[in-house]
């Protein structure tokens, strides 16, 4: 069955964020979400990444996989933090900060090189920018969340994740771990 989160700890050029935008693109453009949404409300694929730069890498790869020929039809306009589809979903990027994932209706949210976010002490820890999206999910059944890095701290939350959901059959969260080279095979 469809599993709630995916954290994906995966080697550095093991293509996590072109899978991540596949992902978001597919939540975006392919599974009805509108009865879940008040009329008018456009849902959101929120695509956080622990800086500018790097939610820009999300939001080109997303952008490519709509520009392809046969799927440009369901883009409806872009901007450089937000792609609108035809479906009325918005996949839009963030950096990691407490207020990136506060936003409407969430159909699904994209964590991009969560291990590198802060975490523990900081002003913005990643567990809190987790909490502020979780809300705009609740009342949006079969909701994704999809995080992703190479295991780089053995703390936060993909640390957590890993250690607590790794290897657990019928589990409701997936946990991937592979390196760089068998990402491209």
């Amino acid at each position: 069955g469809k599993v709630k989160e995916a954290w994906l700890a995966v080697g550095r050029r093991g293509r996590k964020t072109a899978i991540g935008a596949t992902i978001g693109v597919y939540e975006a453009c392919f599974r009805d979400h509108s009865k879940h949404l008040a009329p008018g409300e456009p849902g959101r694929v929120v695509c956080i990444a622990k800086d500018k730069d790097d939610a820009g890498a999300l939001h080109h790869f997303a952008a490519a996989i709509l520009g392809d020929p046969g799927l440009s039809y369901l883009l409806s306009g872009a901007t450089a933090e937000r792609i609108t589809t035809v479906t009325g979903i918005e996949i839009v990027t963030r950096a990691a900060r407490l207020t990136a994932g506060r936003s409407r209706g969430i159909v699904c949210a994209l964590y991009d090189e969560i291990a590198f976010w802060p975490h523990d002490e900081s002003a913005n820890p990643d567990v809190d920018i987790i909490r502020g999206v979780n809300p705009g999910m609740a009342n949006i059944p079969g909701a994704l969340t999809v995080g992703m890095s190479s295991l780089y701290a053995q703390s936060g939350v993909l640390f957590s994740k890993v250690k607590e959901h790794f290897a657990i059959e019928w589990d409701e969260v997936l946990v991937w771990k592979a390196d760089t080279l068998t990402m491209h095979r």
